[in-house]
């Protein structure tokens, strides 16, 4: 029996008695995060099955528990792989095959927009169409870390920010282009900093939206500039990212809140941009080892 999954949402299956409840999606898809151009999505397929897959961006793939036999059938052709726990997968936009598995087993998946590659083939100076070379079973430290960062990142709830979790996925999308592409683009020049008057304009957008959901494409328009090359020369200029000064300054406008008896918790979480009270403390307690409660009593 075929099985189609579409990978904007969770898998589901045909609603027959033997096969209902094969696949669900432990997590609901990353757009309740923000993250525009990324969808990450958890999945447990709880028997052996098949489906039919086409990726609407370039698909990355992270087991996260086996082992489990996997073939992918595509063109008349199949490759079977054995994969355990931290194999990856790789695909490009709009490939479309048949996948089958024999076991039950956990994965990730994280699609990213063709934009996102387009992007950064401009950044170097090339228009040619990025394609990323299909890989099966293989391993790699540095994607597998980043993908557990993403993973870890949607099951705290979001408490940083949108633009967290969106600049991990950048950081994986430039790592599979430079090192997962078919070929190579030129690279530019090593970027410089922003000039004084354009740093200003982006510190000065982050003070004036502070108690706003603010996100790396926010700030790259704000300036006229691909989000790849902003974020580099944003940290060549501050020693930081984007995200870290954001949050930097989120900590001091509630510090500065919290030492007055007129303002409650509740409403500094809002007046510094958190999505609720509780996404707040948690972030405050990570970042300054009490909760804002705590830090309350301690500076008055």
């Amino acid at each position: 029996m075929q099985k189609i999954l579409s990978y904007s949402e969770p898998i589901r299956t045909e609603p027959s008695a033997d096969t209902r409840d094969r696949a669900r999606s432990d997590q609901p898809t990353s757009t309740r995060f923000g993250w525009k151009t990324f969808e990450l999505e958890h999945h447990r397929l709880r028997q052996a099955g098949e489906l039919i897959e086409t990726a609407p961006g370039y698909r990355v793939c992270l087991i996260l528990s086996g082992p489990v036999s996997v073939t992918w059938k595509t063109g008349g052709r199949s490759d079977c792989h054995r994969l355990g726990q931290h194999d990856l997968s790789m695909a490009s936009y709009g490939d479309f095959r048949t996948l089958s598995w024999d076991a039950p087993f956990d994965l990730m998946h994280l699609d990213i927009s063709p934009k996102v590659m387009a992007e950064l083939s401009e950044e170097r100076g090339d228009a040619k169409p990025v394609e990323l070379i299909s890989h099966r079973g293989v391993r790699d430290s540095n994607i597998a870390n980043i993908m557990q960062m993403l993973r870890k990142e949607s099951e705290a709830s979001h408490c940083y920010g949108s633009i967290f979790g969106e600049q991990l996925c950048f950081a994986l999308a430039g790592y599979l282009f430079e090192r997962y592409c078919v070929t190579q683009p030129k690279k530019t020049a090593n970027a410089s900093r922003l000039p004084g008057r354009v740093l200003n304009s982006v510190l000065g957008h982050v003070e004036e939206r502070i108690s706003e959901s603010i996100t790396l494409e926010d700030l790259a328009k704000h300036v006229k500039m691909s989000r790849f090359y902003f974020a580099r020369l944003f940290r060549n200029s501050l020693g930081q990212s984007p995200g870290q000064y954001i949050l930097d300054r989120r900590m001091d406008r509630a510090k500065s809140l919290l030492t007055s008896a007129h303002v409650n918790v509740k409403d500094v979480a809002r007046l510094c941009g958190f999505p609720s009270q509780s996404h707040f403390a948690t972030a405050f307690r990570l970042r300054n080892g009490v909760t804002p409660s705590q830090y309350r009593r301690m500076v008055r």
